[in-house]
């Protein structure tokens, strides 16, 4: 349902951050994958938003659906802030204790 609702606001000219970073959490606590499609909510969005947006909506629905292609979301918040979409900031950079990525965990909860 996060990333329907953030589809919603982008669409509506609302901030669609909180949204976004509500699917960061999410993939950072990890979850269960199901099968879902998110073609037809994209195909309404690609007419709907700017470029940009919408490649941020195919990178997050990818993550969704596959634990492989999860994005860097502050790069998508901080890409987006660059091509005028001032909405959607990134957060400054959390602690990660030398590493890169922070830690994943595997607990099985299922997406929204």
């Amino acid at each position: 349902m996060t990333l329907y609702e953030g589809v919603l606001e982008c669409v509506n000219g609302k901030d669609d951050a909180t949204s976004i970073k509500q699917l960061r959490e999410m993939f950072t606590a990890g979850f269960q994958r199901e099968p879902w499609s998110f073609d037809d909510v994209l195909k309404f969005a690609r007419t709907k938003m700017s470029d940009e947006d919408y490649n941020t909506y195919v990178a997050l629905a990818d993550g969704i659906l596959d634990e492989t292609k999860v994005p860097d979301v502050d790069a998508l918040l901080a890409s987006r802030a660059r091509h005028g979409n001032t909405t959607a900031q990134p957060d400054a950079p959390a602690a990660t204790n030398g590493n890169s990525k922070p830690r994943r965990n595997r607990r099985k909860e299922k997406a929204s």
